[in-house]
């Protein structure tokens, strides 16, 4: 198995999402006091991400207070 990180697809994190948001590690139900529960589901889904192989990414913070904060080209797929 390669080590090099991939793009997932976007019906995979869904998948993935969806089935983090109803089952708990054991693939039982999650308590409805947990669904419930907006700390846990964010601290849960997290948790998940990382036990399944996902690493998020994000553009770093601009140091230039005129360039866009949301990485290099999205005003102009804004604007397209």
């Amino acid at each position: 198995m390669s080590d090099a990180l991939s793009p997932t697809k976007p019906d995979d994190l869904a998948r993935l999402l969806r089935y983090a948001l109803q089952r708990d590690e054991r693939g039982r139900p999650l308590a409805t006091e947990h669904r419930d529960n907006p700390d846990f589901m964010a601290a849960w889904l997290i948790r998940h991400l990382e036990r399944s192989g996902y690493l998020i990414l994000k553009w770093p913070i601009s140091l230039f207070p005129d360039q866009s904060q949301d990485g290099p080209g999205f005003q102009h797929m804004l604007a397209d």
